[in-house]
Order: structure tokens, then sequence, then C-alpha cells
């Protein structure tokens, strides 16, 4: 222990004594050891100074130096305690104190509070709120309306704002292809990564599934890879859905039991 804080106090700026950092976080003294770890990985990624500049951080989140994203810009603001534009060690430890799962529930309120709470001013204001829903649209809804149409070669789409009572309150009309360029200015995504993402699942999928047997195709944590299982039988709801398609004016069959007689 003794090699370890007298090493690294003298490669990293603003490092503190692991110890005096579990005493003072949810945190024991291995883990604070582990996130020295993490840390010092961040911290040279880009400049190997011993602090977290924000490309660095972006960077972690997204492997990508420009993606731009409110989200992460605020919690850089945020793990930026001394204002210095850098993130040092003490400061990183003491902000990802939070998500520990022994953190208070008043330091998670007040956390995500302060997120939201963009100017400081101790309200979260309408205006707050809108960037992100915008930015939430803009990320994930608009790749879904972009997807569906221009596989089916629509070459416009309408799209309707609703208000918080639900009342349409306006209308835009987008043209298809403007859709991706729209997103990929702000690095959100980018349509032919997309597609040939989706290209290659499928041949994936056809070249693995074998007929008249049953799959469940699901996310593995943290949703990086995509799993195929192999079930005992289909869903109800998806056997019905096939069964409506081939017979409109037969009944559906009666539900799969799962006991055993």
């Amino acid at each position: 222990m003794g090699c370890f804080h007298s090493k690294v106090a003298r490669e990293f700026r603003g490092h503190e004594d692991p110890v005096k950092l579990a005493s003072e976080t949810a945190f024991s003294v291995s883990e604070v050891e582990a996130l020295f770890e993490l840390f010092k990985s961040i911290s040279s990624s880009v400049v190997d100074d011993g602090l977290i500049n924000k490309e660095e951080f972006q960077l972690a989140l997204f492997k990508s130096r420009k993606r731009e994203n409110i989200f992460a810009n605020r919690i850089f603001d945020m793990f930026d305690v001394k204002r210095k534009g850098v993130i040092d060690f003490g400061d990183f430890v003491r902000s990802l104190n939070v998500f520990h799962p022994n953190a208070s529930l008043e330091d998670k309120i007040d956390f995500t509070f302060r997120l939201y709470d963009m100017d400081c001013t101790g309200y979260i204001e309408r205006q707050e709120l809108d960037d992100r829903t915008v930015e939430r649209f803009e990320r994930e809804k608009l790749l879904k309306f972009w997807i569906q149409s221009f596989v089916a070669g629509v070459p416009y789409i309408l799209v309707g704002y609703r208000d918080d009572g639900g009342r349409l309150v306006r209308t835009e009309r987008l043209r298809t292809k403007d859709i991706a360029h729209r997103a990929r200015l702000k690095n959100y995504w980018q349509g032919g990564v997309c597609l040939a993402f989706a290209d290659e699942v499928l041949c994936w999928l056809y070249g693995t599934v074998k007929e008249n047997e049953d799959y469940t195709l699901q996310f593995v944590h943290p949703f990086m890879r995509l799993e195929l299982l192999q079930a005992q039988s289909c869903p109800d709801a998806i056997t019905n859905h096939v069964h409506l398609l081939q017979h409109p004016s037969s009944p559906p069959p009666p539900p799969s039991s799962s006991v055993t007689p």
C-alpha cells in the first residue's frame, strides 16, 4: 500500500490517499484502488497528464471524441468540481460516489436535480427539459421514423408535436433523406452504419436459424452483443399473430401450457 501511495502521488496531480477517499465515500479502499486504474486509463487516452479532460470523458463514454451530447457535457461539468476544465482523481471518486448502491437517497435526488438544473438557478426550467426532449427525439425517434420510411421508399414523413396535455400544437414535414443528414451532423447516428448492422444481423439469422424451430433473440448486458437462444416454444402472442395472418377468419389456437401432465 505504501508503494502505491508514494508512486501515484508523484505521477498524478490531484491524487489523494485511497484510505481518505474511502472514509469520505461509500467505496472501500480496494474499490478506490480499482477506480484509480480506471482513472489512469481514461486520463491517458488523449493527453497523459493525470487528469481527465472533456475530450477524454467523451471518448470513455462513446468511444468517439466528436460525439457531442448534452447529458455527457452536463455530467462532466458536475464532475469538474474545481471548475478548471479537468477532473482530478479525488473529484472523480467523490462524484462517482452517488452511483454507489450504498449512497444515500438524498444524495441521489440532489445529483439528479442538479443534472437538470443546467444554469444552476435552483429551479428546473421548461427550456432545460425541452433541450433534452429535442435531443432524445432526434437521437431515438427520428432513427425509427427514418429506417421505416427509407426501407419502404417513402420520400416524406409528417411529424406531429404535442403539448403536455396531448394536444397537437404543430406539424413538420421532413424529407426522409434529410433526416439521416440531420442526425449525422450532430453525431447521433449514421444511416449507412445502421443499415449495415441490420444487414449483418439478418444475414447471421438467416444462416443460423433452422426451420420449424423457435428462438429468442436478445441483447446481452451491457448491450454490446446479440445472443440467439433456442426456445422451448414460441410465445403465444407471436403464435396468434402468425395464425391470424395465415388464417384471418379462424380463431387463434388455445394458449400453450407449461404444466407437465
